[in-house]
């Protein structure tokens, strides 16, 4: 029977990623290492500055996690840390495994990744630790591994070695990643007293996030990050409506019809300029562009109309426009001349559908 027959419709899956610190002194303990993976419970693991020898020892201490991959990243070997590198641990078969080197930045990098399939639902997990410094170099080069063929729910973890609001990690949030612990932002450097978070869960595709915490330990320099995802089935759709632009009352306004031409529906009615209208991938939102405040801004209206339910999104002196939802329908990209220069350019951008907030700009381009 093909796996997607069999697949659940929903699927748990616990994560945690773990910057151990090496062992580089001997002053880590591996049996505290363990105990903090232990008493996590996730289902895979990823680990950054991990010996080879370190990894072998938390599988015995750890007999659930009998899966298991290794990358080493810098040539450092002595007694008590063959192999320094990163490592995957996982209570589920890794399937499909790759290491591939990131652009040497100062230290040799790599970013791993490998899929599990709990329920029968395949996601694609990746881990990373950036060198100090690489910001996008390093970023740009884990994204281009993301777009590879594979399964559509993507997850990647690491130490990023930049915080939430660096611009680095712009080639993730315009592939419609989101950031387990976004709300939250808790520090995770250094373990003593965090007071900036660099490690990180990003989320892909259809793959829900759900409680996250940010371990209280000392047992490394930094504190795990634990992330609760839901990997989920999109359903099937069959287009039922199309949304569209008429000029025919004098203004602009949105429509929609069924895709035989009947059960036309005039969905919008504000004598202002209505235009470029996108339904959300479950078919419930329109999206679409208003001048009704006197530019071009981003509304989100209920599939049957303004009426059934309205909400601004972007509240700007200049023009957004073109929007698109990301396929989990959590994103909304759009372009915007906000930052216009003298070479006319516009920029991209992206904002939460829900409520309009965490309006991030995506690139800065002179063209």
């Amino acid at each position: 029977m093909p796996a997607s027959a069999s697949a659940s419709a929903a699927q748990p899956l616990r994560v945690l990623t773990y910057n151990i610190q090496g062992n580089l002194n001997e002053s880590i303990s591996t049996a505290a290492i363990a105990s903090v993976i232990g008493g996590q419970n996730a289902d895979v693991v990823g680990l950054q500055e991990a010996c080879a020898n370190q990894v072998a020892d938390l599988q015995r201490r750890l007999p659930a996690y009998a899966h298991a991959r290794h990358v080493t990243t810098v040539g450092i070997d002595k007694p008590h840390c063959v192999g320094y590198g990163i490592a995957i641990l996982s209570k589920l078969p890794l399937s499909d495994y790759t290491a591939t080197e990131l652009p040497t930045h100062n230290e040799k990098r790599y970013v791993q990744s490998a899929t599990v399939t709990p329920g029968g639902l395949p996601v694609r997990f990746f881990n990373t630790h950036l060198s100090p410094g690489a910001g996008a170099t390093h970023v740009n080069a884990i994204a281009a591994e993301t777009d590879k063929p594979g399964p559509e729910r993507k997850i990647v973890v690491g130490d990023f070695n930049v915080e939430q609001d660096d611009a680095a990690l712009n080639p993730l949030w315009a592939r419609s990643f989101t950031e387990a612990d976004w709300a939250g932002n808790t520090p995770t450097h250094p373990a003593g007293s965090p007071s900036k978070k660099i490690d990180f869960v990003f989320l892909g595709g259809a793959v829900a996030g759900g409680a996250t915490q940010v371990v209280g330990t000392t047992a490394s320099d930094h504190r795990p990050l634990r992330a609760d995802t839901t990997l989920v089935t999109p359903p099937a759709r069959t287009p039922t409506r199309i949304v569209f632009e008429s000029g025919r009352t004098g203004g602009g306004d949105i429509y929609r019809v069924a895709p035989d031409g009947s059960a036309l529906r005039r969905l919008t009615t504000h004598g202002a300029s209505d235009s470029d209208p996108v339904a959300s991938p479950d078919g419930s939102q329109i999206a679409f562009v208003s001048t009704r405040d006197g530019d071009a801004e981003l509304f989100v209206m209920h599939a049957d109309g303004e009426a059934a339910g309205l909400r601004q999104l972007t509240h700007n002196g200049t023009n957004d426009l073109e929007p698109t939802w990301s396929p989990d329908g959590t994103w909304i990209a759009y372009r915007s001349d906000r930052h216009l220069g003298s070479n006319n350019n516009n920029e991209i951008y992206k904002i939460r559908a829900a409520d309009g907030q965490q309006d991030t700009r995506l690139t800065s381009n002179a063209v």
